[in-house]
């Protein structure tokens, strides 16, 4: 069964002292990947974020302010249980691009 995929790999590279993010997404053996060099600055503004909109998610009157602390950790927890750490980033080899090639120059 040829399902889509969706990956994240994040890699610290010393030398440039970025982050690597490397996202792939498509079908097995034809997936593309996008590579993104973050700085510490902007991971941790990114990071923070995705909190804020994790929160605004949680904003459920019925919830108290105090137990969405709580279930962000539970929706957090819950989605760690479901991901799979145990197959490698699948890509195809060859050069990247900033962009998707167009269907005209494939």
């Amino acid at each position: 069964m040829n399902e889509a995929q969706f990956q994240l790999n994040l890699t610290f590279l010393p030398i440039e002292d970025r982050l690597l993010l490397r996202i792939a997404s498509g079908t097995r053996g034809a997936m593309a990947e996008y590579r993104l060099l973050l700085t510490r600055r902007f991971a941790k503004l990114l990071w923070d974020a995705l909190e804020h909109v994790l929160q605004l998610h949680v904003l459920d009157p019925c919830i108290a302010p105090e137990g969405r602390t709580a279930v962000i950790q539970f929706q957090q927890s819950a989605a760690l249980s479901q991901t799979d750490f145990f197959h490698p980033l699948h890509v195809r080899t060859g050069g990247y691009t900033l962009w998707p090639p167009s269907p005209a120059h494939p």
